[in-house]
């Protein structure tokens, strides 16, 4: 299955690769107030309380308002894990203006080359991986919407095509570099 989350509210879709309908939206919760990590908790608990869901496996695709992405330029000679983390942690500090720490960071690291690195804010991440543990839900991944439609679609773009999503007013394009992203934009949609 599928948990779509944006700032309006969540969504629980349920996919198929053999027969039927490929996605089908189960039920929806709609948030009052925003999407804090509180509301994506009860969210959550409306949507998967009844313990029908227990052990299926899902992707959880969080919109792209709620994420930041961006691109990191390793430094010379990076050789640890640990270099890459800080230059990750480094740049998203230039670029957003706050401390990394507040943020869990994912990215495809690369000690060669510039690379896409994408984050959500700990508190709505720790709560999505709550949620799922407490419904005994198996939780494959936590994407942004950007990320998700770049991972389904890249093979099939040009190659000197770009990629571009919107998704709840926020247009994100990217633009490929072989085989992976080598640059992100995203602006709010007018």
């Amino acid at each position: 299955m599928r948990i779509g989350v944006s700032s309006a509210g969540i969504a629980l879709v349920k996919t198929s690769r053999w027969g039927g309908e490929r996605a089908a939206v189960v039920a929806e919760h709609r948030f009052a107030h925003g999407a804090g990590a509180q509301q994506v908790a009860d969210g959550l608990q409306a949507l998967l309380g009844d313990g029908s869901w227990a052990r299926w496996p899902a992707t959880v695709v969080v919109s792209d308002d709620l994420a930041r992405l961006w691109q990191v330029t390793p430094p010379p000679g990076a050789a640890r894990m640990a270099d890459l983390e800080a230059a990750a942690a480094l740049r998203f500090q230039q670029l957003y203006g706050e401390p990394a720490a507040g943020w869990h960071i994912a990215a495809a690291w690369d000690p060669s080359r510039a690379f896409t690195a994408a984050a959500l804010p700990r508190a709505l991440s720790d709560a999505l991986t709550q949620a799922a543990n407490a419904h005994r839900v198996a939780l494959v991944e936590i994407v942004p919407q950007f990320i998700a439609g770049w991972n389904r679609w890249r093979h099939l773009l040009a190659a000197d095509g770009w990629y571009g999503l919107v998704h709840d007013g926020v247009l994100t394009l990217g633009v490929p570099d072989g085989a992976s992203l080598g640059a992100v934009r995203a602006a709010r949609v007018p």
